[in-house]
């Protein structure tokens, strides 16, 4: 015996949520499988858009003082 296809019903369509720093949401993704067959799906680890932000310790330096932290030089007094 062949089972149907399976039919994948999801709520709903999409997600989306806009935090702070150190913000958490939680939002319910519901999956059901109204076909015949079995569902297997995987859930990937999401991806950031705009890649990883690396934060550094703050620094108190005088004016024209030499930052030795890691990143671009701040160039016509501009940046941060």
């Amino acid at each position: 015996m062949t089972l149907g296809a399976p039919t994948i019903a999801v709520a709903p369509g999409s997600l989306a949520d806009a935090l702070l720093t150190g913000g958490t949401a939680f939002q319910t993704l519901t999956l059901q499988n109204v076909g015949e067959g079995s569902l297997d799906f995987m859930i990937p680890t999401p991806t950031l858009i705009g890649g990883f932000v690396t934060a550094n310790e703050y620094v108190t330096l005088s004016k024209g003082g030499q930052d030795s932290r890691p990143g671009h030089p701040v160039l016509e007094a501009a940046g941060g």
